[in-house]
Parts: structure tokens; sequence; C-alpha cells
């Protein structure tokens, strides 16, 4: 390296320890994508330029990788501070670790599954749907049991 190659590295390892960017570590572990809500979702697809439909698989995509990863770590960090922007947290050094839990991202599908077929049983939201008891939701769906039996008697 040329003297001045060096003069300007040492300069810039200066700027850098002077002005130091703040950390985020963020744990892929940690992280359910079932459990992000689908407007979190679509912020994230818009702030990281990646189709909604295809962010869990941008993660493993060497191209798109970063700006998802950035994308997803804003909305969730975002849940505390409605303020902050995609534009911040890019300002961060974002430190990757663990991987996406596989089998805990199909967990929480299936059971996403469940509580919206019992809620269209019952004729409520999902969110109703979750604190139904057991027998709530026999007698819904007794009651749907039957009333598709006698329609199809009549049909």
């Amino acid at each position: 390296m040329q003297e001045s190659e060096q003069a300007l590295s040492s300069d810039l390892a200066a700027i850098l320890d002077d002005h130091p960017r703040e950390r985020i570590e963020f744990d892929m572990s940690r992280v359910d994508l079932g459990k992000l809500t689908l407007m979190e979702l679509l912020d994230a697809s818009d702030a990281s330029g990646v189709p909604f439909t295809e962010i869990a698989e941008a993660i493993n995509d060497p191209a798109s990788q970063a700006r998802v990863f950035y994308a997803i770590a804003w909305v969730i960090m975002r849940r505390a501070d409605k303020s902050l922007t995609f534009d911040a947290v890019c300002e961060y050094d974002l430190i990757v670790t663990g991987e996406i839990d596989e089998a805990e991202i199909a967990r929480t599908n299936d059971r996403a599954k469940k509580v919206v077929a019992v809620a269209q049983v019952m004729g409520v939201s999902p969110e109703e749907a979750k604190g139904a008891t057991i027998a709530e939701i026999g007698a819904a769906t007794d009651l749907a049991q039957h009333r598709i039996r006698k329609t199809r008697r009549r049909g």
C-alpha cells in the first residue's frame, strides 16, 4: 500500500472510530415470519423491494438478503417505536445470527389455519375464535353440519 493510501485508510478508520454506528443484533431463530401481520409483511415488502409472497425465499437469496433482513428488523422494531423509519434502521450495523426455525413457522401456520377454520364455522373473527371454548366450537360445528345435511336432503 502506498503512503497516501495508508494515510487515507488511517483517516477513514479514525472517522469510523469517532462515529461508530449503532448495532442491532438480529437473531433469526427468534423470528417467526408467520407471526408478522399482513401489514408488517406488506411494509417489509415495500421497503425491501421484494414481493411479499417471496419474502421467506428472499432470506436465502444473497442478492436481496440484506434488504430483507433490514426490512424485517424494521417492522419488528417499529412495534416499540412507531416513528422509526426504514432508512433509520438501515443506518445501523445489522448483526444477523441464528437461522429461521422452519418447524416453528410450520406450527404457527398450522395453528393459524385451525383458528381461521373455527372462525369461519362460528361466523366470528379469528381473534374471537381464539377465545372460544371447546363446547362452543363443538356446538357451532354440530349446527354447521346439521345445516349441510338439511340442505343436501332438500337438494
